[in-house]
């Protein structure tokens, strides 16, 4: 069986910074595919960008922490603040299962406005590994759609019907810390046949993105790893095929098991 990857590049649309440094990692083969925030200052120019690569996948990352809601501030009120933003991590009550549907559709709706297609629905800040009640919204969504869901490494959730498409395995890591080339090439070469996701953060920071988030420089950081040429050396080598979230129903298969 073949080994499939999905290097997929978190965070499109944050800001114009960090979507030049996606585009980079995706035109030196370090990513395939990359999900987009639909309520951030950069969605414009991260619209502009993908239209003309129409080759890269580009699925919604769901948001509940930066920035506000897309969605009637009185059908989410316990996501948001007095100032009508979404709380920060860890403050919100992310088990009212109404309002996090609401917001996703209002999301979702956004990003259907672009005229782009979303190839699968992930989360920002694995909201949806962390909080039951956010995974059991975002499944139902996608079984709804007919889009793949980022897999989670909870069996218990994982056991809940309806289940969506997913891959069999996923690989949650950062590479901004020195090694980190070393240990991505280590995932690479160590791959397990099936399909696997792993997540990246590569990008540019800028006056925006400190404004917005404290994850700047390590995203510059792991934009030169993913840039490295022995990381698409590596994957040749391996025989792995890096495919976006479109290809995924064609390449899963019944028999190989989720396993992390």
């Amino acid at each position: 069986m073949a080994k499939y990857l999905i290097i997929n590049a978190d965070d499109f649309g944050l800001t114009a910074a960090v979507n030049r440094g996606i585009i980079e990692a995706y035109m030196k083969g370090g990513v395939s595919s990359t999900s987009m925030m639909v309520n951030m200052p950069g969605l414009e120019d991260a619209v502009k960008l993908a239209r003309a690569l129409p080759a890269l996948g580009i699925g919604l990352h769901f948001n509940l922490t930066y920035g506000y809601p897309l969605a009637d501030p009185s059908a989410v009120t316990s996501l948001i603040r007095e100032d009508g933003s979404f709380r920060i991590i860890g403050t919100a009550s992310l088990d009212h299962e109404p309002h996090i549907e609401a917001e996703l559709e209002a999301q979702w709706l956004r990003f259907n406005r672009t005229g782009l297609q979303a190839t699968h629905l992930d989360a920002h800040h694995l909201l949806h590994q962390h909080y039951p009640a956010v995974y059991r919204v975002m499944s139902r969504f996608a079984v709804r759609e007919g889009v793949p869901l980022r897999t989670i490494q909870q069996p218990e959730l994982l056991a809940l019907s309806p289940r969506p498409l997913m891959t069999n395995r996923i690989i949650l890591d950062t590479y901004h810390q020195p090694g980190s080339l070393q240990r991505l090439l280590h995932y690479l070469e160590s791959l397990q046949e099936g399909t696997t996701e792993l997540t990246c953060h590569p990008g540019y920071s800028d006056e925006v993105l400190k404004d917005i988030s404290d994850w700047t420089e390590m995203r510059e950081a792991e934009l030169a790893v993913l840039c490295h040429p022995e990381v698409r050396r590596t994957v040749h080598a391996q025989g792995i095929q890096l495919i976006t979230y479109r290809s995924l129903r064609r390449c899963s298969t019944a028999t190989v098991p989720n396993v992390w």
